[in-house]
């Protein structure tokens, strides 16, 4: 198998002082200059580590790996989703993925365990059938799913939003 084009990204983290517990840092891209945002150890790890329910409370004006898993699994199923309709000569008005992503405490550390995907579209000239299967292909085809094959279980609920479904 040759490899036809290479497609690049890069992304930079720093931490900054005050350990796990109360440090904070930026994560940004460096392949475009799209974002850079606040990171911090997300509230549920820090009271799990401290024995305690309520102690920390996560800051929204910061994220955590976490939630740019999330963020970087919805972005790359609705690309593809794009492109698997693009190439079964159909094009969505809109395309939506929510992602919730599950991380267990393990005696070897914090591992993510499932990926939750919920996908919404609304399609001209589709019927449920045909979205539920090209569905399915772009959750096997996408990139990141295909990252975490084997590691993380990923599941996939798909809903298409047309009034008046053929």
């Amino acid at each position: 198998m040759s490899i036809i084009n290479k497609i690049f990204g890069s992304a930079r983290s720093i931490w900054g002082k005050g350990g796990f517990l109360k440090g904070t840092g930026t994560v940004s891209s460096t392949s475009s200059k799209a974002f850079s945002i606040g990171l911090e150890t997300p509230a549920s790890a820090k009271n799990f580590i401290l024995n305690s329910s309520n102690k920390y409370i996560d800051n929204e004006n910061y994220t955590n790996p976490e939630e740019l898993l999330c963020a970087s699994h919805t972005a790359c199923i609705v690309i593809t989703f794009s492109s698997i309709l693009g190439k079964h000569k159909y094009e969505a008005t809109n395309i939506q993925a929510d992602a919730k992503c599950t991380m267990e405490i393990r005696p070897n550390g914090f591992i993510v365990t499932n990926m939750d995907l919920n996908l919404n579209a609304t399609i001209p000239n589709i019927d449920n059938e045909k979205f539920q299967e090209l569905a399915l292909i772009a959750k096997e085809a996408c990139p990141i799913s295909k990252l975490m094959n084997g590691n993380v279980k990923i599941s996939l609920t798909s809903t298409l939003n047309n009034h008046n479904n053929k």
